[in-house]
């Protein structure tokens, strides 16, 4: 009988080693860098098809807004000094369907939005800021980067620093926590 509650006990306690040496084993790690960068954007409707007016928000990636839908939101002018934030499904309506898009204004410089707000976002709807603003945009992809993960929401924010309205470009401040779910846009990989 002492055999057999010996033989139980060595494995019970490298099970239990394994789980401490883990840490917390149910706890979702991120991988990637959060991507803090500048790019140069052309409002759409003053650009040639093959210039870039859209985000491709997981990879901080300017893109030519086509038909497909290969981008998240598209950036245009509005006439009165206004940079007008149009998600994917308000600008086209692909074969394969959209993505849906929200967008929220932060409310605060660019510098100090240290994380996507919780809440609601105003989903498939344009948003119209001044150079300056910050917006906070929830990109759903859990048909593509994030179709096996927990959350499918990829978090950015965009500001736009400068417009030329003669020639439609502008440039744009841009940061995005390319794990799925996280919320972070502080420097270097999040911790939660």
């Amino acid at each position: 009988m002492r055999r057999s509650f010996f033989r139980s006990g060595l494995l019970i306690l490298p099970a239990s080693a394994l789980l401490a040496a883990c840490g917390e084993p149910l706890r979702i790690q991120a991988s990637e860098l959060v991507i803090n960068t500048n790019f140069d954007l052309h409002a759409f409707s003053l650009a040639p098809p093959t210039y870039n007016s859209g985000i491709r928000t997981p990879f901080a990636q300017p893109v030519p807004v086509t038909a497909a839908g290969a981008f998240d939101v598209a950036l245009d002018l509005d006439g009165a000094g206004g940079i007008r934030v149009m998600p994917v499904r308000t600008v086209v309506t692909p074969l394969v369907g959209a993505i849906r898009v929200g967008l929220r204004l932060a409310g605060d410089s660019f510098d100090a939005v240290l994380s996507a707000p919780t809440g609601e976002y105003v989903r498939d709807s344009v948003f119209t800021i001044v150079p300056g603003e910050v917006i906070v945009i929830e990109a759903d992809h859990s048909t593509d980067v994030c179709s096996f993960a927990i959350s499918p929401f990829i978090y950015s924010k965009l500001s736009v620093l400068s417009v030329n309205e003669v020639t439609g470009s502008m440039t744009v401040r841009f940061a995005v926590d390319p794990n799925c779910g996280f919320r972070s846009f502080e420097e270097g990989i999040p911790q939660n």
